[in-house]
C-alpha cells in the first residue's frame, strides 16, 4: 500500500475532539486526524406546528404544509442552546432518498425561534434536516427532525416538471417513492396496458389537464396483474428512460376493495391540430390514444426505416389533418402484440384507425418522436384488416 493510500485527510469530520490511531497489520500504515476544536456539535429540532404529523402505522398524511419549527445548536458538552453559535444554517427536507434545501435559518445565542416554513412538493415520510454548512469555516453539524407524513404523490405528481420543452424530465426523477395506500386519501389507479417488460397504468382520478398515465418498468412481464386490475398502491424510483417517465425497481399491490371500480379509459383521439402542442402529447405519455384515419408508410422506403422495422419492430404512418391532407408522423410498434399484422403488406393504405399506449423517444433535447405500443389485434383497423370492426 503506498503512503498515498494510507493518508486520510485533515479536515474535521464533526465539531467533537478526534483522535484516530489505526494500525492496518496486512498493509503496515498508521492512519491519524488531527484533534478538532470544540463547537458546535448537533442540532435539535422541534415542530412547533402541527400538533399533528401525521400517521405512517395508520396511513394517514398530515393535514398541512405550513409549519412552525424551533432550532436550537447543541455544543460539545451535550446542553443546548450552545449559546457562542450566531450563524446560518441550511434547512433542507429529506424524502425519497433525496435532500432538498428549504431556506435558510439564522442562529442568535444557538437558537432559531418560530422557523417559518412551507413545503410545497414534498411527498411521503420526510424529516427536516438542518446543517452548518453555508458559511466560512463550517462545521456541517447536523440534526434532524421527527418524521413527518405527507400525502403521497399522485401520479400527476410524478409527470410534473418544471422543464418548458422535451423531454420534460420528472420533478421528481431519482426519488424513491411510494403512490397511493394512504386512508384518506383514495385514487382509482387503473392498468391499461401490460408488456414484456411492466405494465401502464392511469390515475382515473387525475387532474383533467392529463400528465395521469405512467409506466411501471419491470425488467420483465409482471406476474400477478393484469390489463383492468386497479392498484391499491405502487412504489418504486423515478427514471428517465430516452424522454418517457417511468417507475423502476418497483412494487405494488392490486386493489380489491369495493371503491377500487376503475375501468380502462377510452383512447383519447390525437387529432392533427393536437399533434402541434408538444405540451398536450406530454400530458398524453403512456396514456391510450387513438390516431385515424392514417396512412400506414412503406416500410422499405429507406434503409434507416427497413432497419429500424427490423430492429425494432416500429414503422411510420401519417395521420390526416380536417383538410384531407398528410400531416403529422407516428411510429407504430405491434410486431409482438399483433404477430399476425404486416404493415409492409398495407403500405400506403388509409386505415380507420390505431389505438395502443403512447410513448417518447427523446435522443437529443427538442427532438422528440411518438411512437404508440398497440396491444392487441383490436388497436387496428384498416380496409383488409379490422378483426374489431370499426
Amino acid at each position: 500500500m503506498s503512503n498515498a493510500e494510507c493518508q486520510m485527510s485533515n479536515s474535521p469530520l464533526s465539531a467533537a475532539a478526534v483522535l484516530v490511531a489505526a494500525a492496518v497489520a496486512a498493509g503496515g500504515c498508521v492512519v491519524e486526524s488531527r484533534e478538532v476544536a470544540e463547537g458546535v456539535e448537533s442540532f435539535e429540532i422541534r415542530v412547533s406546528y402541527p400538533g399533528d404529523l401525521g400517521d405512517e402505522a395508520a396511513n394517514r398524511p398530515v393535514a398541512t404544509r405550513d409549519f412552525v419549527l424551533n432550532i436550537r445548536a447543541v455544543g460539545a458538552e451535550g446542553d443546548p442552546p450552545y449559546e457562542v453559535f450566531n450563524r446560518k444554517a441550511l434547512l433542507s427536507v429529506l424524502y425519497g432518498g433525496r435532500l432538498q434545501p428549504l431556506q435558510e435559518v439564522g442562529f442568535s445565542g444557538g437558537v432559531a425561534a418560530d422557523v417559518f416554513v412551507t413545503v410545497e412538493r414534498v411527498f411521503g415520510r420526510a424529516i427536516f434536516w438542518i446543517e452548518d454548512s453555508i458559511e466560512a469555516g463550517p462545521s456541517y453539524a447536523a440534526g434532524a427532525s421527527v418524521p413527518i407524513v405527507f400525502p403521497n404523490p399522485s401520479i400527476a405528481d410524478v409527470q410534473f416538471s418544471n422543464e418548458e420543452e422535451a423531454p420534460f424530465t420528472s420533478a421528481l426523477s431519482g426519488y424513491q417513492l411510494r403512490s397511493g395506500g394512504q386512508e384518506t386519501i383514495k385514487r382509482r389507479v387503473v392498468v391499461t396496458s401490460v408488456t414484456n417488460s411492466g405494465f401502464y397504468m392511469t390515475d382515473l382520478d387525475g387532474p383533467g389537464n392529463g400528465s395521469n398515465s405512467l409506466f411501471v418498468f419491470n425488467y420483465s412481464r409482471p406476474e400477478g396483474v393484469a390489463a383492468g386490475d386497479n392498484l391499491l398502491w405502487f412504489s418504486g424510483t423515478v427514471a428517465e428512460h430516452l424522454g418517457t417517465t417511468q417507475v423502476t425497481f418497483p412494487s405494488w399491490e392490486v386493489c380489491y376493495e369495493s371503491w377500487c371500480d376503475g375501468a380502462i379509459p377510452s383512447p383519447f383521439v390525437i387529432t392533427q391540430e393536437t399533434t402541434y402542442k408538444q405540451e398536450t402529447l406530454e400530458a398524453l405519455e403512456s396514456g391510450l390514444v387513438q390516431i385515424g384515419p392514417v396512412q400506414i408508410q412503406d416500410v422499405n422506403a429507406s434503409k434507416y426505416e427497413r432497419e429500424t422495422f427490423d430492429q425494432y419492430g416500429q414503422y411510420k404512418v401519417r395521420i390526416f389533418d380536417k383538410y384531407g391532407d398528410l400531416g403529422k408522423d407516428f411510429n407504430v410498434v405491434s410486431r409482438e402484440s399483433v404477430a399476425e399484422f404486416d404493415p409492409r403488406d398495407h403500405a400506403f393504405e388509409e386505415f380507420t384507425y390505431i389505438r395502443g399506449v403512447l410513448s417518447e423517444l427523446n435522443f437529443n433535447p427538442g427532438v422528440t418522436s411518438w411512437i404508440i405500443n398497440v396491444r392487441d389485434r383490436c388497436d387496428i383497423c384498416g380496409p383488409e384488416y379490422c378483426p374489431c370492426g370499426e
